[in-house]
């Protein structure tokens, strides 16, 4: 037996259904496409539209026509007024002709201010989908941000050429400074030199007692002069960077008792007294430096203190040697200890000029930095101030001190001796010869080395000592001219006398196996150069 079903009406009712959910999908397919902000185009596998959203119109411009179903990809976008980037039309109908296509991605111009991104993806069915995106704001936005990024390198350039020029303009002015206080100093020196000598031919000359304090009075306010310029020479050294050191062992107990017997009359006349312990250590510093930094400590200690003492100390602390200064002075405010260490600064403004210009802390500073000891300062105001010095010890042996000029001896120190004097500046050449005269001694002079040797060789007389200037002007130097009279005349005692401190021209006396006496020229220690011509003991 067969039974028959008849199921039309069930499949008409399912193809029914599936035509509203194939509708629906469509739907919703089309609402999502026109809702988003790209422009899409879907073709099947022959390439031919079987879908597209409004915003794909809008974007390319297309005609209404040109957007049906069925229409081919040459179609719709093969005469487009595109411009193309990183890709080609006919590299981009290669892609659609072809059986696999892997992902593809470029960019189009559309006239001068429209520029899309465009994105092409195969389907797994052979078909392909395209979607256009507007990038003009964003292309914009980085072309701005590019400008200005060309903007600010260019002005950090500019900035940079200017910084760089107010520096190099910065350093020519601190070359200049530095050259001008070099320069003036030396000037300043030659009649500073004169005054001083001049005013020691004339002591002991039988004044009355009023003369005689005027007299010390101006060697006092001539030596006052003499340390401010000094000051400002070492100033200019250690600014620009040339000062010169010779670091190697340094006996503290040799420097500390020079320094005691240099300070003491001078805080016992404040009333003052001061109190250095002694010290056997053996430290690794410039003996020069470390005693001029020690000098301008104990100097301010001593100026600035009203009564009570000042106490020089040191105490050893594992490799280290740390020197102190301690005073019972006014103290110093918190606020004005990093001030101090300028130049001419003084806490007291009022305060005259024989109590110092403000230098000697600027130095101290300075003249530490550069030999890499750290400075300290402790002060609590109204009980007084204390500055340390670190300073590494040292086995090695002592480096020479700076020689203290001996006494004034009393009377001729050299009599029926012959100086020549070589020197341009004619009131400096006066004054020496005056005080050589003092003393005992015949005197011939010449303004030039070239002069100097042309008088030797017309007299035929060698002198006991020659006393000769390194800058003579145009022509021979110092040097020069006593090289010359040497190879003339043999081995010939002498001094060069110069303004110039610098390590160079040591190096280059030392050399010529020459020894110079710096100006201003102090009278002591000339007079003691003189001396030991008619005593090679002393």
């Amino acid at each position: 037996m067969i039974l028959q079903t008849d199921v039309t009406d069930i499949i008409l009712a399912e193809r029914h259904e599936r035509g509203k959910l194939l509708d629906d999908q469509a739907r919703v397919i089309r609402a999502t496409l026109d809702h988003i902000n790209q422009g899409v185009g879907i073709f099947d596998a022959e390439a031919r539209l079987v879908g597209w959203n409004q915003r794909l119109g809008s974007l390319l411009s297309l005609p209404m026509g040109r957007l049906r179903i069925g229409a081919s990809f040459e179609a719709v976008f093969g005469r487009l007024p595109m411009q193309f980037e990183a890709m080609t039309p006919v590299a981009l109908m290669g892609w659609v002709a072809a059986e696999l296509r892997p992902p593809l991605e470029f960019s189009v111009r559309r006239g001068d201010e429209l520029i899309l991104d465009v994105f092409a993806q195969g389907m797994p069915d052979g078909g392909f989908v395209l979607s256009f995106t507007d990038v003009t704001a964003e292309r914009a936005a980085l072309v701005a941000l590019s400008r200005a990024n060309e903007t600010l390198e260019a002005r950090v350039m500019e900035r940079t050429l200017e910084l760089e020029d107010a520096l190099a303009h910065a350093e020519r002015a601190n070359a200049s400074r530095s050259r001008f206080v070099a320069a003036a100093s030396h000037d300043l020196l030659q009649p500073l030199s004169a005054a001083k000598l001049f005013i020691s031919s004339i002591a002991g000359e039988g004044l009355d007692p009023a003369a005689q304090v005027a007299l010390e009075k101006a060697q006092n306010a001539l030596m006052s002069v003499e340390g401010l310029l000094d000051a400002l020479l070492d100033i200019s050294k250690l600014e620009s960077g040339k000062a010169a050191v010779s670091v190697g062992a340094v006996s503290l107990e040799r420097l500390l008792r020079t320094l005691a017997e240099e300070f003491t009359p001078m805080a016992a006349a404040k009333g003052l007294r001061l109190t250095v312990v002694p010290c056997s250590a053996t430290v690794e510093s410039d003996p020069a430096y470390l005693r001029r930094i020690l000098q301008n400590l104990i100097g301010n200690a001593i100026r600035y203190t009203a009564q009570g003492r000042v106490l020089v100390g040191a105490r050893r602390r594992g490799g280290v040697v740390r020197l102190e200064i301690r005073d019972t002075g006014p103290g110093i405010p918190e606020y004005a200890q990093n001030d101090i260490f300028k130049e001419f600064h003084r806490l007291n403004a009022r305060a005259s000029a024989s109590e110092g210009m403000g230098l000697g802390l600027a130095i101290v500073e300075r003249a530490c930095a550069l030999l890499g000891h750290p400075l300290g300062l402790q002060s609590e105001v109204g009980h007084g101030t204390c500055f340390m010095v670190q300073v590494p010890l040292s086995e090695g042996p002592d480096l020479p001190m700076q020689t203290v000029a001996p006494e004034r001896r009393c009377g001729p120190v050299a009599a029926d001796k012959i100086a020549f004097l070589v020197e341009n500046d004619a009131e400096l050449r006066r004054a020496l010869g005056l005080l050589l005269e003092k003393w005992g001694m015949t005197v011939l002079e010449a303004a030039s080395g070239e002069e100097a040797v042309a008088l030797i060789d017309e007299i035929g007389i060698l002198p006991d000592i020659f006393i000769v200037d390194h800058q003579l002007g145009e022509g021979m130097t110092g040097i020069e001219a006593l090289a010359a009279l040497r190879e003339a005349h043999g081995p010939v005692p002498a001094r060069l006398i110069t303004a110039d401190r610098g390590a160079a021209l040591q190096d280059l006396a030392a050399t010529a196996g020459i020894e110079i006496l710096h100006k201003p020229i102090d009278p002591r220690a000339l007079e003691a150069v003189v001396a030991r011509l008619s005593d090679p003991t002393t």
